[in-house]
């Protein structure tokens, strides 16, 4: 049963991102994991692939997308192996996501998502969709899918997403939704920057923020709780290296996304969703640097334009 519900927010058009609240009960037996599987669209095809992308850290970002659309001209189903916090993330490429016990670090020294993928890597369906030339050295799978599919083919199906978040971690950023700021900045940043951020309305700088936040809802919650957080609340991002990767995947609100891996594809990606959904387009580049005071006026006040939907079993 789908039950559809319409967030009270300011909307600049009539695009939205979907956001689909599954119910936990619908995590149903798997054969790789005790933790079960999720299934985000019907088994339709025999054949199958197995990937498991993020597993360290996000090397990977829109050329995500780039797979999930030359998978389908395959005919093949995917089957995603991530931790319970990446559902959102996989979600959008995935037919199928496998659960997998995880033991992260985050804002430490060393940042990784410890995903424990057991014999999946072993697997003869199982394939490495982050491996290229540009972090190898030598041509990967990646390189193939990224030159295949256009840009404007992600831009035009990816814009808008859609997205499955936990009804647990949903309720669990209910519960503390009136107790958490809005209209802020989020600092996503491993590093010390060179200039003093000094504004009520940016976090994260010293991480404390971050901590705080995962304290509450639960390593397995985060990535749902950051997106709610900027659908409900208008948290923006400032993001460097691996969450820069992250968050441009995500349905979220950026004010800069920059990491020396972006290909100029990926640039123009994350730009065309910003103008697809009239949202102000977040600085991309390659470059490593903060190097100016932020003013207010980099925070966008409009709430984005989003759609939520709840499933029931």
């Amino acid at each position: 049963m789908l039950k559809p519900f319409t967030s009270n927010v300011q909307r600049s058009n009539e695009n939205f991102d979907s956001i689909h609240i599954l119910s936990d009960y619908v995590i149903q037996p798997s054969e790789f994991s005790e933790l079960g599987r999720l299934f985000i669209n019907p088994r339709i095809h025999q054949k199958f692939t197995i990937v498991a992308p993020c597993w360290v850290e996000h090397w990977i970002s829109t050329d995500l997308f780039k797979y999930r659309l030359s998978i389908e001209r395959q005919g093949v189903h995917v089957i995603g192996a991530c931790s319970i916090n990446q559902i959102p993330q996989f979600s959008l490429f995935c037919d199928e996501i496998v659960l997998m016990p995880a033991d992260p670090i985050w804002y430490q020294k060393v940042t990784a998502n410890r995903i424990n993928l057991r014999n999946i890597t072993k697997h003869p369906c199982f394939v490495n969709i982050e491996r290229c030339q540009q972090l190898n050295g030598v041509r990967g799978v990646r390189d193939d899918f990224a030159e295949e599919i256009s840009d404007k083919e992600v831009i035009a199906r990816f814009a808008c997403k859609k997205i499955f978040i936990l009804q647990s971690a949903y309720d669990k950023f209910m519960i503390i939704k009136q107790h958490l700021p809005t209209n802020i900045a989020i600092a996503e940043i491993n590093w010390k920057p060179p200039i003093k951020f000094e504004a009520e309305w940016l976090v994260g700088v010293d991480q404390k923020f971050q901590k705080d936040l995962i304290e509450r809802v639960g390593c397995d919650s985060y990535m749902s709780t950051q997106i709610l957080g900027s659908h409900f609340l208008n948290w923006q991002f400032i993001c460097e290296g691996g969450s820069a990767n992250l968050m441009s995947t995500l349905p979220i609100k950026t004010i800069s996304l920059l990491d020396h891996i972006f290909t100029t594809s990926t640039k123009n990606i994350i730009r065309g969703f910003a103008e697809c959904r009239n949202l102000p387009t977040p600085l991309v580049s390659n470059a490593y640097r903060v190097d100016k005071r932020l003013a207010r006026s980099s925070l966008d006040m409009r709430l984005p334009p989003s759609r939520v939907f709840y499933h029931t079993v």
